[in-house]
C-alpha cells in the first residue's frame, strides 16, 4: 500500500469554494483531490485504481464527501474524530467558527448558512452516494485517558480537546444515524476514552485498517 499525504489546506474544509477567500486565497481541493491528484500519481506509483481517503478532525467530513461525490474512484473511507453532519445548525457555527481561526470567511465557501452548497456536501445528508463502499467513522466520548496516553480526567485536556471531541461525536452520530436510516452498511466504532489529540487520530486509524484492507485487497 502507498499512503499519498497532502500537504496543507488548513480550514478550507477541502471543498471547491464558490469565491476566492481573502484570507485562504482560491481553495479548489475537490478537484484536487478527484481528478488532479489521482491522475498524478497513477503512473509513477504504478496504483491500480483500489483507492481509499481518510481524514482526521477538521479533514474527516471531508474525506466521507468526496468519497461520496468521487464515484467509483474511492473503494473505502474513514473519518477520524471528524463532523460529517456540517449543515445541521450546531455543526454550521462550528464550521464557520472554526474557519474563522483560520482568518476565513465559510460563507465563501457554500454561501450563507442554509444554502443548498451546505446540504450538497454534507455527507450526513447524501448517505446513500456511500453505498458499496467501506465505510469507517470514528470518534470517542471527550473523556480524557488511555487513548491519548492520559490519566482518565486529566486537567489539561478537559477544556479544548474534550470539548471538541465531544462536538466531532455529535456529528459522528448522526453520520451513523443517517447510514442506518439509509441502510448502507458501515463499522462506527466510539471509544470510551478519548479526546481531540493525536494518540486517539492514530488510535482510529490503526482501528479502520480491519474496515479500509480487505477493501483495498490489502
Amino acid at each position: 500500500m502507498t499512503v499519498v499525504s497532502p500537504l496543507g489546506g488548513p480550514y478550507s474544509w477541502y471543498a471547491d469554494w464558490q469565491r476566492p477567500d481573502p484570507a485562504l486565497g482560491v481553495n479548489k481541493w475537490e478537484t484536487y483531490l478527484l481528478r488532479e491528484l489521482p491522475a498524478a500519481i497513477a503512473g509513477p506509483l504504478r496504483a491500480n485504481g483500489r483507492n481509499a481517503i481518510a481524514g482526521l478532525s477538521l479533514s474527516g467530513g471531508p474525506a466521507l464527501d468526496i468519497a461520496g461525490r468521487g464515484g467509483s474512484l474511492y473503494r473505502a473511507a474513514a473519518s477520524y474524530s471528524g463532523c460529517p453532519a456540517i449543515s445541521a445548525p450546531p455543526a454550521t457555527a462550528g464550521v464557520l467558527a472554526t474557519t474563522s481561526i483560520g482568518g476565513g470567511n465559510a460563507l465563501n465557501m457554500f454561501g450563507p448558512p442554509g444554502s443548498p452548497a451546505w446540504v450538497d456536501h454534507d455527507p450526513s445528508r447524501n448517505p446513500t452516494r456511500l453505498r458499496g463502499k467501506a465505510i469507517y467513522p470514528g470518534a470517542a466520548s471527550g473523556l480524557p485517558g488511555r487513548t491519548d496516553g492520559a490519566p482518565v480526567g486529566a486537567p489539561s485536556l478537559l477544556a479544548g480537546p474534550a470539548e471538541v471531541e465531544m462536538g466531532t461525536r455529535w456529528c459522528t452520530d448522526q453520520m451513523a444515524a443517517a447510514l442506518n436510516g439509509a441502510g448502507v452498511p458501515h463499522t462506527y466504532r466510539v471509544f470510551d476514552q478519548g479526546a481531540h489529540t493525536w494518540s486517539l487520530f492514530a488510535t482510529e486509524m490503526r482501528d479502520s485498517w480491519r474496515v479500509i484492507g480487505p477493501a483495498l485487497g490489502a
